[in-house]
């Protein structure tokens, strides 16, 4: 299976998705959205994993390519392809859904549990023993449900952790895919964000946290990757 990867900072790469898809002897190409768009429309790929980043999903006039790649997404979506959002990604995607995207209450930034909502999906296994499990979190941004999709986890600082439309495409606002080189970056490039607040944890515990439930973490990514793009 080919997979195409959208990234939007140099720092916020794949992580641990780079390994699955060599586990599975898949092959990904990577490519950096302010470079490419618009003839990225000219690579062949069978499903689309869509990065995070640090810019938001409504920053049209500060990051012009965003808008190709909106139009990108949605040709992706009208062609059929399943796609993966992933935090900025997520957001992008409901926003290509139709659904409005706006600042979260709080930000969201350290290993916080995300709680199942009334409706599981079986990309999720670990969560037929388990009614939370704890994720790596860096957001900021939240969605409303985009139309036709259903919920499936909330938390304690935001309503919609993911979502899903039919078995084709999947947000998600939290980082499974995060390794423990990817949460450093993360903290390099981001330690503005780590002021005092209820729902960001210091730099030490969030690294504390990733020997806590890193392992759990990777295979709930693992058993999704599995399920939702292998059928």
């Amino acid at each position: 299976m080919k997979f195409l990867a959208i990234l939007h900072a140099q720092h916020e790469g794949p992580g641990l998705i780079r390994e699955w898809i060599s586990l599975r002897n898949h092959t990904m190409d990577q490519v950096f959205a302010w470079e490419l768009f618009p003839s990225l429309s000219d690579k062949s790929f069978d499903a689309l994993i869509i990065m995070g980043g640090p810019m938001g999903a409504n920053e049209d006039t500060v990051y012009p390519w965003l808008v190709h790649e909106k139009d990108f997404i949605r040709q992706a979506v009208d062609d059929g392809k399943k796609i993966l959002g992933i935090c900025l990604g997520s957001q992008l995607l409901a926003d290509c859904l139709g659904a409005k995207v706006f600042r979260n209450p709080e930000p969201e930034i350290g290993w916080f549990p995300v709680k199942k909502k009334f409706f599981m999906h079986s990309w999720f296994p670990l969560f037929d023993e388990n009614e939370r499990i704890n994720v790596f979190h860096w957001h900021g941004d939240t969605f409303n449900l985009p139309g036709g999709c259903v919920p499936l986890f909330e938390s304690e600082a935001c309503k919609i952790q993911a979502f899903a439309f039919e078995d084709q495409l999947l947000g998600l606002q939290f980082h499974p895919e995060a390794d423990e080189d990817l949460i450093n970056a993360f903290i390099e490039h981001g330690k503005d964000d780590l002021r005092p607040a209820r729902y960001i944890q210091s730099e030490s515990r969030m690294l504390k946290n990733h020997k806590l439930y890193a392992e759990t973490s990777k295979t709930l990514l693992f058993d999704l990757l599995d399920d939702f793009f292998i059928v």
